[in-house]
């Protein structure tokens, strides 16, 4: 069986390299496009979409997006006929499903009893009388925010009320947890592959292995791989990457984030496993089904 990948990201980074080395090992053939070169067009009754290298967009076996964020109108429509069309979509979720909203992820996580640090999103700063003196000092992050960007800590509500006066988007503010660390776990088709330790920044409340925190292995316990599988299956994610937090002032686990489309650079490093094998064992095994 000879198929037909389409990968959609920004650029060829090491991993669109990885899911392409797997393609090709696998025997299978792959093109590459960005949403930007995307041509969409309605004639007479019919949507086509092409490129100015591809001319049938519609004319792959399976679609493999790596990102969304740029372009989503494009991404969700394209998926959408996708689906209508019975291809194989990672992540198909992104047509029907997907909301780029952390808050909407926690309101998603909490509606089904999963541990998640209490947050408020505040569009107007002049509400703030809303939260206490006490929750401070606090975590605000961007809504649709990745990668640690204008992730920081605020430590009172004047702080916050200047902070916010001057934002051009929507930020969330959370409660600090008391962690050290947190762990990345990282799921495909509802299988947590393993995990990673990333220690916080010295003086920040970060731990992005892409921001220089220090990463070590870390085995996961029976109650973070259930943690990790349902956080990702509430989201309905093919590939996950889940944060989770041990609070030493709450003796509990959270979930902090669960990323769709997660970076895997320091897990494979780490760990020794390369997602981009899961994912087109995934894909396969799903057009399989399909088409048998």
């Amino acid at each position: 069986m000879h198929l037909k990948f389409l990968i959609v990201s920004s650029k060829i980074s090491e991993l669109s390299q990885d899911l392409i080395d797997e393609i090709i090992a696998n025997d299978h053939g792959y093109a590459f496009s960005t949403t930007r070169d995307f041509i969409l067009k309605i004639e007479d009754g019919t949507f086509s979409a092409s490129t100015p290298t591809i001319a049938d967009l519609f004319d792959f076996d399976i679609y493999l997006f790596r990102s969304f964020s740029k372009n989503m109108a494009n991404s969700r429509i394209f998926i959408e006929e996708l689906r209508l069309r019975g291809k194989i979509v990672i992540e198909s979720c992104v047509s029907d499903n997907y909301i780029n909203s952390k808050f909407a992820e926690g309101v998603r996580l909490t509606r089904n009893n999963l541990p998640y640090p209490k947050t408020y999103q505040i569009p107007n700063f002049k509400n703030l009388e809303l939260i206490s003196d006490n929750f401070f000092p606090a975590i605000v992050k961007p809504a649709d925010g990745s990668k640690g960007r204008d992730v920081r800590i605020i430590n009172d509500k004047k702080e916050l009320a200047d902070f916010l006066h001057s934002a051009t988007e929507d930020f969330l503010i959370q409660e600090r947890l008391e962690i050290e660390w947190d762990v990345r776990v990282f799921v495909v088709n509802g299988k947590p592959l393993g995990g990673i330790k990333r220690h916080l920044l010295d003086g920040d409340c970060r731990s992005n292995a892409s921001l220089g925190s220090r990463v070590e292995k870390f085995k996961l316990t029976p109650e973070t791989k259930k943690l990790a599988r349902n956080a990702a299956k509430i989201m309905r994610y093919e590939v996950a990457g889940v944060d989770l937090a041990w609070a030493k002032n709450k003796k509990r686990w959270y979930v902090i984030e669960v990323n769709i489309s997660p970076q895997w650079q320091a897990f494979k490093r780490i760990t020794g496993l390369n997602p981009a094998k899961y994912i087109i064992e995934r894909a396969v095994s799903l057009y399989g089904k399909k088409h048998k």
